[in-house]
Order: C-alpha cells, then structure tokens, then sequence
C-alpha cells in the first residue's frame, strides 16, 4: 500500500516465489530473544513469522528461487563478532535454503547455514546471502520451520523462529460501500474516516494480512491512533496495519474501527489508497530503494482488529488496490483568462481560491475566434511535455484542456496553455475560453467569471494549405493525425491527440 509513487499492491507476479518478506516488526509483537538479548535490547532478529511459497508448477522455472530476507538489529554502538545460525531441519518436504555471500553451510552439521559480520552498526543490517525455493514435489499446504539464533561479542543473543507455508491465499479489498468508491462532505480542516473490506477470495486461509494505506495528497493525513499500525514519520501520509491470526477462504473481514484522516482548510479532495498482503509477499518498505524503514512509529491507541462478515464471499466488487476519493466542502473560484504573448495565444484558467483544486480536477475549453483555425504544438512544447489539449470530441473546433499541472492548484495559481493560430478566411469577432472542473471535485459557486472572451492576435498569417477549419497539427499538419511516442520501457505512445502529461504555470 499506493501509494505517491504509485506502485502496484502486489508485486507482478513473474517470480516463481512471491516472498517478499513481511519483518516481524510488522506484527506488532516483540520477537522471542533468549534472556542474555533480551534484558540489554543490544541484539535482536527481524525475521518474518509466516513465509508463503507457490508450488513450482505455477511458474516458470528460472524463477524458482528469491531471497529469504532475515535482519539483524543492534542497538547504540552497533554490534561485533556476529554470527547468524539458521536451522533448516524443520523443511523437509516443503522448501529448501541456499546460501552465498556472508551465508555459507554450517561446517559439520546438516541442514544449517552460517552468516557471519565482523562488525554491525547500529540498526538494521539485512541478511541478503540466504535463498529459498520449494522442495521437488512440494504441493500447497505443506509447510515447515526455520529456526534463527544469533550471537555477538559480549554475549548478546536472540533467536526466532519462522513458519514457511506452501501456496497461500488470494486477498482483495474493497470499500465499505460495494457501490460508492468516495467519501464526500467532510468539513474543511476536519476530518475524514474510511473502512474497507479485505477479503481471502481464494482456497487457502491467510495467515495474519496486512493492511497498506496512502494518501495521495499532502493535504490529506493520517490520524496515527493503532497499536498495530506503523505510520511513515516523515510524511504523515502513510502506514500499515498488521493483523494475526487466520483469515479462512471465502471470507470477508471488516475493520472493528474506521482508518481516519485529517483535512487541511483548503483541501478539496484526495485520494487515499489501501491495499493488502499476506505474510511473505508484499511489503510497504520495499518501496524504499534503499532498503530502509521509514514507517518509524507505532500507534499508541487501542488495537485494529478483523471481524469476520457473515457468509460466503466471492470476487465480485473487489480488487487488489483500492482507491478512494476524499471530498470536502471547501470551495474554489476558478477564473478563465486569455493574453497573447508574442503574437501567441494564450488561454487558462485561475483559482481564486480559497481551496485546492486537486490534481487533474480543473478543465478549460477553448473555441478559436471564428475564420482562424489552431496550429498544433511546437517542437519545443512537445519534448518539454508543456501540451495539455486534445480536440473537442465530436468534431467541434474546440480544445478541452487540463488544468492543474499535476499536482493540484492552489490558491492564485493558474495553468495556461499556448496556441498558435492561423487565419482560414474573414475573422469574424472573438473565440472564448470557459473554466470548469470536475463537478464531482469541484465546488465553484462563483460562476459569473468561468468564461472569457479571446479576441484573435493582430497579426495572423493564412494557414497552410488543407488546414481548412479543422484543427491541426504543426506546420499544417491534421491534429488527429499527430502521434507522440515517449522511449523507454513503460512509456506510452499517444496517438491521436495533442495530449501529454501535465505542467502548471504559476
């Protein structure tokens, strides 16, 4: 859980082994550590309490193995002499580890491997050397134990112990309301609660689940309140929720209290994102490239606990990200405008505030002054990703724009956009520009200033020949016919429209 870099709550599912580890630290309890690591707090081990495989079958084989990430924990003043045994007796039938780096088998002993550091700073060092894959013939169900003790200079010590599962279940979510996807009318400055379904949609049960939660704005932020919640400390946007126990299949589980949010005065809406995971597959700190925690602190509240839902639920109206939409009553003023800069056209729309226009909420529409026709964006506009426009659907000759720049517009700020226009025959009085948003995310009660006139630049040169009064492309090129492909692996080709990503002028 998506999540402002937006990234999918499940991991694609390419690899063999989904096993991305869940840290023990998501539970909420405290690992088991023997008394000499126990009483210090210099020494303890991060390990997850269940890991899910998938049987070999369901993939391909090069994708057989991935990693099994453990992690040590030393306090002030780090650690030395460390050395990490892992007993791997308790897998037989169900998976079996490798290992390499700093993680090699236990010199006269069986099923045991060995990592050793010399020295360890404080915090968090991941185990990266030991790898995990099903043993041949594994079937789901099967399931075994891995048993972890470590040791340092000075005599600190801690052990845990992780349950490793064959298969695992299939979790979905959805909102509270299976027909609605938003929350509307909170107070501006107030704040917002929200309660989704998870469900375990397939024919295993879920061993503990957790919940990922985002918001998308920062205007938007968590109320940190559960014991078994982390919240993200830099931001206040975002946390996790760990839940134990069982999820069995085919059942549907409600939260015993809403998640809540805080509003800004001058927010309008936002989008929170929830997803869940199972133990052993998806983690919200895996987002971080480098490899750390940033979900520092814990609530202090009362505990967020799962309430089964009566019957049996099927797939319908859940899905494996769920975003949601946060309205407030708060109001804006948008205002359209028109200017010509250097014998250019130039036409937006203003907030005059006092709220937010959130990301893409805002729109404008531009109709050329009669006997002129629009030229299509420069060389210059296109590569610096500054064209927001496509041609009005339905063959008129208008222009409908974007206005927000991506990120939302604030009070007094603006978002315009540059036309170019040629003259098709006698122009004949002025085109017009009309701001309007979303009415599902936009408030305007002030609607005496959405449309202004735009009178056409006092110098216009004929238009090439064919333009005609279509809208078209650069140097008299059809617009429809214009094709923009961005390079590179997950990028997008246009093709179509004059439409590209987002870019506010303020």
């Amino acid at each position: 859980m998506r999540p402002a870099r937006t990234r999918p709550a499940h991991r694609a599912a390419a690899a063999l082994v989904c096993l991305l580890a869940s840290l023990a630290a998501v539970t909420g309890r405290p690992l088991p550590a023997s008394a000499d690591g126990a009483g210090d707090g210099r020494l303890s081990l991060d390990v997850v309490r269940d890991f899910t495989t998938f049987v070999p079958s369901q993939q391909p084989a090069q994708d057989a193995t991935s990693s099994l990430r453990a992690g040590i924990r030393a306090g002030a003043g780090g650690a030395r002499d460390v050395r990490l045994t892992v007993e791997t007796r308790g897998l037989q039938g169900a998976v079996k580890l490798s290992a390499r780096g700093k993680c090699a088998p236990a010199e006269g002993r069986k099923a045991a491997f060995t990592c050793a550091y010399d020295k360890l700073d404080a915090g968090l060092t991941r185990v990266r050397g030991l790898r995990i894959e099903n043993a041949p013939g594994a079937r789901d169900g099967a399931r075994g134990t891995i048993r972890y003790r470590v040791t340092a200079a000075g005599g600190a010590e801690a052990s845990a112990v992780t349950t490793v599962r064959v298969g695992g279940a299939r979790l979905r979510i959805r909102g509270e309301d299976p027909d609605h996807d938003s929350v509307g009318g909170v107070r501006p400055g107030g704040r917002a609660a929200f309660s989704p379904v998870i469900a375990n949609i397939g024919r295993l049960p879920a061993y503990g689940v957790g919940l990922s939660v985002s918001s998308q704005h920062l205007s938007l932020r968590l109320v940190e309140k559960y014991r078994n919640c982390r919240y993200d400390a830099s931001t206040g946007r975002s946390a996790y929720c760990w839940f134990g126990g069982r999820l069995r299949p085919h059942t549907a589980y409600r939260l015993s209290a809403p998640l809540r949010f805080t509003a800004s005065r001058t927010m309008t809406s936002a989008v929170i994102v929830t997803s869940p995971w199972r133990s052993g597959q998806y983690s919200p700190w895996e987002n971080d490239p480098a490899g750390k925690d940033r979900y520092t602190r814990r609530g202090t509240g009362e505990r967020l606990t799962l309430e089964a839902l009566p019957g049996s639920v099927g797939t319908d109206g859940y899905q494996r990200l769920l975003r949601t939409q946060i309205r407030t009553r708060q109001t804006v003023d948008l205002e359209a405008y028109s200017t010509v800069e250097n014998g250019r056209l130039v036409v937006g729309v203003r907030n005059n505030g006092p709220g937010t226009l959130s990301s893409d909420a805002g729109r404008f529409r531009f109709t050329p002054p009669p006997g002129t026709s629009v030229l299509g964006p420069s060389e210059e506009d296109l590569e610096e990703l500054l064209w927001e426009c496509e041609p009005t659907k339905g063959g008129a000759r208008s222009y409908d724009c974007v206005a927000s720049g991506g990120t939302g517009l604030p009070a007094g700020a603006g978002f315009a956009q540059t036309f170019e226009l040629c003259r098709t025959g006698t122009v004949r009085g002025s085109g017009r520009v009309r701001a309007a948003g979303r009415p599902e995310f936009v408030r305007d009660r002030r609607s005496g200033n959405d449309t202004a006139r735009v009178p056409p630049p006092e110098s216009l040169r004929d238009c090439p020949s064919g333009t005609g009064e279509s809208a078209t492309g650069g140097s008299g090129t059809p617009a429809t016919a214009v094709a923009l492909a961005a390079g590179g692996a997950g990028c997008l080709a246009v093709i179509g429209v004059l439409a590209v990503r987002r870019r506010a002028r303020r």
